[in-house]
């Protein structure tokens, strides 16, 4: 199977020499908890395993306010409620731990997430669970889920991953609409939901503003969002928490103010994904959602029983160009 962005070539290059001559040569890995921890809502903070993360969490307890203290009813809310934050078991470099990314549900059993996050050549996934409605630390308000270990869609540039939910979820679970073409200007407000440190929903909101000149503009769109590890893979939200990219990258320093984190256009990500851009195409999301094409490889799609997709790969889907997606913060 391959995954190929269908954007052209010249543009295609230029986003890959764009995102990989930024990475550093100290480029933090990703932060690993103990695999104990693995299917428990509270990722114990410890400043052994994140290198004084636990002060860092305090610190910003004003930047990241728990979506748990806004009303039900609110809208805020409501989108939140399409957010999960995905759990893996992980081995790299002989290690084993949890890692943590944030995910939002685009179609009826598939999430959005990057492509950083799941198994590359060196970083492999052995399993993955998908925590919905994770809003106390706690967790009993929340259910898990039990998905992919690799995408059925993915592109190591854009840094964007489609990946299937196994277990059914419930109908009053939605999936976020998606849009092709948001404009965003300069210093527009943004919004994040996600799971930063894998804590329980966080938004980002204070400070946070479009930074459009990234030196990829038709690509990259920069944000001023705080963002931690366990961030990766979250939407950014215009002012109408409607999404306008998929967060992949920090680069936000606080005593920079012409720093900026990293999110990919999702009217990029749409132009390279046949799969998204007709789902984009629906005003609702309902159940007659587009399936996955079939693979090069054999892969098939069929229609479940509950009107969702059900991708019968050859074990997980096999082909993710993600190798050095890897060297990215996983943040």
């Amino acid at each position: 199977m391959r995954y190929r962005s269908m954007l052209p070539p010249t543009k295609a290059q230029a986003l890959a020499v764009s995102l990989f001559a930024a990475v550093c040569s100290g480029a933090a890995q990703a932060q690993l908890y103990d695999v104990s921890l693995f299917g428990q809502a509270n990722l114990t903070i410890s400043k052994e395993s994140l290198g004084g993360g636990a002060d860092d969490v305090s610190k910003k307890g004003n930047t990241y306010e728990p979506i748990a203290k806004f009303s039900e009813s609110s809208n805020l809310r409501r989108y939140a409620k399409s957010v999960f934050r995905i759990d893996f078991v992980t081995t790299e470099d002989g290690k084993r731990g949890v890692s943590v990314c944030t995910s939002t549900l685009v179609a009826p059993q598939v999430l959005l997430t990057n492509a950083h996050c799941l198994s590359t050549e060196s970083y492999q996934v052995e399993e993955a669970i998908a925590w919905y409605n994770l809003i106390d630390q706690d967790g009993k308000e929340a259910q898990t889920f039990k998905i992919r270990t690799r995408a059925f869609e993915s592109d190591a540039a854009l840094d964007y991953a489609l990946v299937e939910i196994l277990d059914p979820l419930p109908e009053h679970i939605k999936p976020v609409p998606l849009k092709k073409s948001i404009a965003v200007n300069a210093r527009d407000p943004l919004k994040i939901v996600h799971h930063p440190r894998g804590l329980p929903q966080r938004l980002s909101s204070y400070g946070c503003v479009a930074v459009t000149e990234t030196g990829a503009p038709d690509v990259i769109l920069g944000h001023r969002c705080d963002t931690q590890g366990g961030s990766s893979g979250s939407l950014v939200l215009d002012e109408n928490l409607t999404p306008v990219a998929l967060h992949h990258r920090a680069g936000l320093q606080p005593d920079d103010p012409g720093s900026f984190n990293k999110a990919t256009y999702l009217s990029t990500i749409l132009a390279s994904s046949a799969y998204l851009a007709r789902i984009a195409q629906a005003q609702t999301p309902s159940q007659d959602q587009p399936q996955p094409q079939s693979s090069d490889q054999g892969q098939t799609s069929t229609q479940g029983q509950t009107g969702t997709p059900s991708y019968q790969p050859e074990g997980n889907a096999k082909g993710n160009d993600t190798g050095t997606i890897n060297d990215l913060i996983n943040n």
